[in-house]
């Protein structure tokens, strides 16, 4: 119940309804997707998801290019469907509401498994940002998700290393692994009890459709 409405007329009133109760109401749409997108800006989320989906997210070579979430739709040979969301870029802070990240975390509460999305060559927002390595994006990203609710490391996720087409590709991607072996012999890795195959990432080059089968298999 939002609000009581009033009593309806009556001959003790001169059948003069009275009025119901009055105020301003925030309704917060969050959007419910079974997998959900997470990355920093440039990550190439949007390339990914057109090349999993029929989906037409605006992609651009600047940060900020998705201001709102996309859904897309893979639909398998046995006609199952599954919604996969956009979400837009993350920056550091984002969890004390930086860049509008309440209004772009909130979306993430309600999907079902997250696909976190990282550049191999790393992040860096521009000339007055400190870069990032890829190994320290995803350390960022997560803690980002840990310290809006911690509730959201619990869900199941993947780990996409995309633009691997690029130089020296290999070589980077081959340094991220050594880092969360030893991240997992540290035993660190239980902060995320349900990750999946979080020290064999995905590899991902969604401009090229390289290895875009792993995920739609």
């Amino acid at each position: 119940m939002v609000a009581h409405g009033g009593h309806g007329g009556s001959f003790k009133t001169n059948f003069l309804p009275s009025k119901g109760q009055a105020g301003i109401i925030r309704m917060d749409l969050k959007l419910v997707a079974d997998v959900g997108l997470v990355g920093f800006p440039n990550a190439g989320k949007s390339s990914l998801l057109s090349q999993m989906s029929h989906a037409k997210p605006k992609i651009a070579d600047y940060p900020f290019t998705t201001l709102r979430p996309e859904i897309g739709t893979l639909i398998y040979s046995d006609y199952k469907r599954v919604s996969v969301a956009d979400l837009p870029g993350l920056i550091e802070g984002a969890h004390l509401n930086k860049g509008m990240g309440h209004k772009f975390l909130k979306h993430v509460e309600r999907t079902k498994q997250l696909l976190y999305v990282v550049d191999v060559t790393g992040f860096q927002l521009s000339s007055k940002t400190p870069f990032r390595t890829v190994f320290e994006a995803i350390n960022f990203l997560t803690k980002e998700l840990e310290l809006y609710k911690v509730e959201l490391l619990s869900k199941p996720a993947l780990l996409a290393v995309n633009k691997m087409d690029l130089e020296d590709a290999g070589e980077k991607f081959n340094e991220l692994l050594q880092q969360l072996q030893q991240l997992q012999a540290a035993g660190q890795q239980t902060r995320y009890p349900n990750a999946i195959d979080w020290i064999r990432p995905l590899e991902v080059a969604a401009s090229e459709l390289n290895n875009i089968e792993t995920f739609i298999t």
